[in-house]
């Protein structure tokens, strides 16, 4: 190859990788632009808090420029959540009510509902709290989490259809096995002093023989101190959670809260 033709070819080159440089600034100035008009067309402002990116909404989700605010609709993991292997929903963030689990994108270019996505997550337990899973909040590659649904209600009233691929465990019971989406949980934990608040139920799981109970967060009640789970409504033996429970198949494994007046 002479000096001429090696000349041209590297000016050829320059100009190859100059288009390419150009072009690619380009699109990232379109694809900038296109999240700020996203955004700016967003009747919510987004927030983080935890393991949660969310937005606050109000009764009507059609309306939702007219309606008050007053309720936490969960719209994705943040960086640390997106880590974790196990989430616990909360009933409340910084004072407001959890109530959803993804939500309708309201005049977003995007368009559809929001999607939830953790690679890592195995078990997601949610609550009573939560009035509904939009449709494919939860589907998005995560074929392998199981959902943990502590509410004394039929799941099919939670969960839009295609709103999740994960496998369901729950505490609600039915004789119609027509209701049933997913696998009633072997772990129960008991509030012990209401069946008034989600039938009694405050927390569940779904362990394997050999394994031990995860230990859910202690529950709250107005003028009394929480004293640890027990294995009667007596509250006389106290659990070890260092030990494996012996459940026989189709059984569940009650704990009881135990609880001191102030």
């Amino acid at each position: 190859m002479n000096k001429k033709t090696k000349s041209v070819l590297q000016g050829v080159l320059i100009a190859v990788l100059i288009v390419v440089l150009v072009l690619s600034f380009q699109a990232l100035m379109l694809f900038v632009g296109f999240r700020a008009c996203q955004k700016a067309l967003s009747p919510y402002e987004e927030y983080f808090d935890g393991y949660f990116k969310y937005i606050i909404v109000g009764e009507d989700a059609g309306k939702p420029k007219k309606n008050d605010k007053k309720y936490v609709a969960i719209i994705d993991f943040t960086a640390w959540g997106a880590e974790q292997e196990i989430i616990d929903v909360p009933r409340e963030i910084n004072g407001k009510p959890v109530r959803y689990i993804g939500y309708h994108r309201q005049n977003s270019l995007m368009g559809g509902n929001y999607q939830l996505y953790n690679k890592k997550l195995k078990k997601l337990y949610i609550h009573e709290n939560i009035q509904d899973v939009y449709s494919q909040a939860l589907s998005a590659m995560m074929p392998g989490l199981e959902i943990m649904v502590c509410a004394a209600k039929n799941p099919n009233l939670i969960f839009s259809e295609g709103s999740t691929s994960g496998a369901i465990r729950y505490v609600y019971k039915s004789v119609n096995e027509s209701d049933n989406v997913g696998f009633v949980a072997n772990i129960e934990f008991l509030n012990n002093y209401s069946t008034e608040i989600n039938d009694g139920y405050y927390s569940l799981d779904n362990i394997q023989e050999g394994e031990t109970i995860p230990q859910p967060a202690n529950p709250e009640r107005e003028g009394y101190e929480f004293t640890g789970w027990y294995t009667e409504t007596a509250c006389e033996n106290l659990w070890d959670f260092a030990e494996s429970p012996e459940i026989r198949e189709g059984d569940e494994f009650k704990l009881y809260a135990g609880w001191r007046k102030k």
